[in-house]
C-alpha cells in the first residue's frame, strides 16, 4: 500500500474500505526504510525507542506520509 492509502482512511471520511475494497496486483517498487537516533539517546532498542518518543511526543525530520506510513508498521 502507498502512504496515501495507508494516510486517507485516518484524514478523510471515506466511502470504501482500503483494506477490504482493495487488492494488491504486485510490487512494483520495494524501498528499505531505517529509523535512526542520535548514540546518546537512551533507547537501545525499537521498543524502547517507541516508548520514549510516545512519552516525549517530539516530531521527527521526516515528511508527514513518512511518518505516517512508519507509525503504522510499527506495533508496540
Amino acid at each position: 500500500m502507498t502512504d496515501r492509502f495507508r494516510a486517507n482512511p485516518v484524514l478523510y471520511k471515506l466511502a470504501y474500505d482500503v483494506e477490504r475494497d482493495f487488492v494488491p496486483v504486485s510490487i512494483i517498487v520495494s524501498v528499505p526504510q531505517f529509523i535512526a537516533a542520535n548514540p546518546d539517546t537512551p533507547a537501545k532498542t525499537l521498543r524502547k525507542l517507541v516508548a520514549l518518543a510516545k512519552e516525549r511526543r517530539r516530531d521527527s525530520g521526516s515528511p508527514a506520509d513518512a511518518r505516517l506510513q512508519a507509525a503504522s508498521r510499527i506495533r508496540a
